[in-house]
């Protein structure tokens, strides 16, 4: 009877701890709060320019808690001592893909997460098409809208060179834009040969 009575107490004492529904404790005997971040981003891959993310604010004693860092693998981004703050959003290119991490810092421990966010392509005009005068030096161009709704929507840029080719691989300084239009919907735009040697 004895041997059976001591087989029991040596099985549920080498149980798997981590089953125990008591808490460890602090030292002024108030229970620590198994955090959960929850770190999630909604709307990434939504939008061309910015993604947010959240994550659950700590909320189990108000003193033990320290700041919020959200930092990427280069720098700090967002150091707060606020606690409600749940929420980051970050500005980002179009098409471009970031890691971030958010720490939870208290007096106990810091809790970290990561995820990764990313931005969408700017949705291209299609089926763009020339048609050109050579005998009056004249060209229309035609295309089918791009995607993009009109409160996303800026301007469309056309530009043209002559020969070298390489000169779209940096718009903003190849000085070989020809026009800008600020409506969405424009299909078709007629343009003259101007200058055709300057490139």
């Amino acid at each position: 009877m004895y041997k059976y009575l001591i087989f029991i107490i040596f099985f549920y004492a080498c149980d798997d701890p981590t089953a125990s529904e008591i808490p460890p404790i602090y030292s002024d005997g108030g229970a620590v709060y198994n955090y959960n971040m929850e770190l999630n981003s909604l709307n990434t891959g939504q939008y061309t320019d910015y993604a947010t993310i959240t994550w659950e604010p700590y909320h189990n004693y108000q003193d033990d808690f320290v700041s919020y860092t959200v930092r990427d693998e280069n720098e700090t981004l967002l150091e707060t001592d606020e606690l409600s703050t749940g929420s980051y959003q970050l500005q980002l290119n179009p098409e471009n893909f970031h890691r971030l991490y958010v720490d939870m810092n208290s007096n106990a421990d810091t809790s970290t997460d990561s995820i990764k966010i990313f931005t969408r392509p700017v949705h291209p005009i299609t089926e763009f098409t020339i048609v050109a005068d050579s005998e009056n030096w004249f060209t229309s161009l035609s295309w089918v809208v791009s995607n993009e709704t009109e409160s996303d929507f800026s301007h469309y840029n056309i530009y043209r060179v002559f020969g070298n080719h390489n000169l779209f691989t940096d718009l903003e300084n190849c000085d070989c834009m020809i026009n800008t239009i600020n409506n969405l919907m424009r299909r078709i735009i007629s343009t003259h040969c101007i200058n055709c040697n300057r490139y």
